[in-house]
């Protein structure tokens, strides 16, 4: 991987985080706390059905592609589109079948089916993006990703949610421009992989999806039922949050959100470094500096993340006025939300290589396990949702720390920054009820990224494996 990569990736990302909090301060100063509900609950099943539309396709494209020749890649990725496409009115009868048991009821939504309509649309998108992202990854040609999202799906669409919500627009509006910058990602996409547009779409049209597209269905679907448990938990938790309880969500919205578009940002360097670990497993090689020094530059990158909330918390004076709505426990929900979204990336990388050496019915059952305590706790306890899901990543980060020691050759497996380690500590004490100055932590902490910088400096050699990794296909 390319350390230019890495800094292309963050460096858009981190803007495009800007963007994202000036479309939540729009979204929760311009639409009423019943419309930001219909808001939060129609991005997570956005979300969710993605997620389901990829079927296991982004998980061959992880193992797999990196191992494959440019041919096959080719009429793979044909047949994967065309297949996306052809499933997607499943998602408009699974709305409207939910509509029939009155699952909307409560929010007197007009128009209901064209909502139904703009989130099916979306979520094919969503899906379409993503698993033409992962093939620009192996091609490595994620600098053309990155600007694209930035200018096009962050600064465009900032732009787009600012004029449309100033004048009065409502959330189907909203959905529609999202849908259209989408669209236009899209076709950059597309013409990234083939010049001419035209072309590209005759040929997904005249592929035929073949059984061989599914040749590694034994690997791939248990694969994707991990994956869908992992990304699917919080937005399914919450859907079962707003139809059991009913209770603040608008504001336990507001913290899924933060977590959805968080969690790319603090998973930066796992999503750049998978084709090497795919390889890695390939070659049935552990390269236990490789993964433990991954830990340490996301961890880094988090604390960041971190710093920069408690930063903006200490100023909420500037901009209270956007969550006038609601209490003043969101400024508590906010950070710990941040928190909460850090913590997949640290084990992520180890997770994925344990995965791909033929592991993963182990880690189906794991993630089962933890999925169904932290879904009891959402449905029968009156535990804070956002701390159900943080349960639900401790428990994964266990199960798959004990799991890898059992096949490395070094029984370390995370070298945390101290940075990280101490701001996460300030934000678990101070979600458990105890008001505490975010100053002291946050003047002190250029002392603390000396000491990370020192850590650094003595383990220069295997961080800068990161970036250094190769291993040849053959």
């Amino acid at each position: 991987m390319q350390i230019s990569n890495l800094i292309i990736r963050y460096a858009s990302y981190l803007l495009g985080l800007i963007f994202t909090v000036v479309n939540i301060f729009l979204v929760t100063y311009y639409l009423d706390v019943n419309e930001f509900a219909v808001w939060g609950i129609s991005l997570s099943l956005i979300y969710v059905f993605s997620q389901l539309s990829q079927l296991t396709f982004v998980q061959l494209i992880e193992k797999y592609f990196a191992t494959y020749t440019k041919d096959v890649i080719s009429a793979k990725l044909y047949q994967i589109i065309k297949f996306v496409v052809y499933i997607s009115p499943t998602w408009f009868v699974v709305l409207s079948l939910l509509e029939n048991i009155d699952f909307f009821a409560k929010y007197k939504i007009e128009n209901i089916y064209i909502l139904f309509l703009l989130i099916t649309v979306s979520a094919v998108f969503e899906s379409l993006i993503e698993i033409f992202s992962k093939f620009m990854l192996v091609s490595n040609k994620s600098k053309n990703i990155d600007i694209g999202e930035l200018l096009i799906l962050k600064f465009i669409r900032t732009i787009s949610f600012f004029i449309l919500l100033h004048f009065g627009y409502s959330i189907f509006h909203l959905l529609s421009i999202s849908i259209l910058l989408r669209g236009i990602f899209l076709i950059l996409l597309f013409t990234s992989s083939e010049k001419n547009l035209i072309n590209f779409v005759i040929k997904v049209f005249k592929s035929k999806i073949k059984s061989e597209l599914f040749d590694k269905f034994k690997y791939t679907i248990l694969a994707f039922l991990i994956k869908s448990l992992q990304v699917s938990f919080l937005n399914i938790a919450f859907l079962i949050y707003t139809d059991i309880k009913g209770k603040n969500i608008a504001s336990v919205a507001l913290g899924v959100i933060i977590i959805n578009n968080l969690r790319p940002i603090a998973s930066s360097l796992t999503s750049l470094i998978f084709p090497s670990i795919s390889m890695m497993a390939y070659k049935n090689r552990v390269e236990d500096n490789f993964l433990i020094s991954s830990t340490f530059i996301t961890t880094i990158i988090s604390s960041i993340l971190i710093v920069g909330v408690l930063i903006l918390i200490e100023f909420k004076g500037l901009y209270s006025i956007y969550f006038e709505k609601y209490d003043d426990s969101i400024y508590k929900l906010v950070p710990f939300a941040v928190f909460t979204a850090t913590i997949n990336p640290i084990f992520q990388p180890v997770f994925l290589y344990i995965k791909f050496v033929g592991k993963e019915l182990n880690q189906l059952i794991n993630v089962s396990i933890a999925f169904m305590i932290s879904l009891f706790l959402v449905t029968f306890t009156d535990t804070s949702l956002i701390f159900c899901y943080f349960i639900f990543e401790m428990c994964t980060l266990i199960v798959t720390t004990l799991s890898y020691r059992k096949i490395a050759t070094n029984k370390k497996v995370y070298l945390i920054s101290i940075s990280y380690l101490l701001t996460s500590i300030f934000l678990l004490v101070e979600y458990f009820g105890t008001n505490l100055d975010h100053r002291p932590l946050i003047l002190s902490l250029p002392f603390f990224y000396l000491i990370d910088y020192y850590i650094y400096k003595s383990n220069k050699e295997k961080i800068k494996s990161i970036f250094n990794f190769n291993l040849d296909k053959n």
